[in-house]
């Protein structure tokens, strides 16, 4: 059986978090969206799963201070491959392609899905 990614929270969860309703979109993807994740080591998180220790990166959503947040899941993915290997190495610049036997998986979304938009595609900043 797929594994299936858990619906978004509820927008007023998401209000209650300090997120605006311009800055959501509600989204369906026609191409494949691309991850990389590790597969072995610390931190291995499924390609289906949702990170809730946070906030780590940029645009994480969970409240300060970092820790195990539950109703605050994050997944990250980028529109192309080089996207995707541009997020996972941008801090090291050295494509590692061992430590944590990273993995490259390429997904396509079967109904709409909830967004922080990030790019501005939907009129967000």
């Amino acid at each position: 059986m797929a594994a299936m990614i858990p619906p978004p929270p509820a927008i007023t969860t998401l209000r209650a978090a300090g997120l605006l309703p311009d800055k959501t979109i509600e989204w369906t993807p026609t191409e494949r969206i691309w991850r990389i994740h590790r597969t072995t080591g610390n931190h291995v998180l499924r390609w289906s799963g949702l990170r809730t220790i946070g906030p780590i990166l940029r645009f994480d959503h969970h409240p300060v201070p970092r820790g195990t947040h539950p109703d605050y899941g994050i997944w990250y993915g980028a529109s192309t491959p080089r996207g995707a290997v541009a997020e996972v190495f941008r801090s090291s610049k050295v494509i590692d392609r061992h430590r944590g036997n990273p993995y490259l998986t390429g997904l396509t979304f079967t109904r709409p899905v909830r967004l922080l938009d990030i790019s501005g595609i939907g009129g967000g900043t």
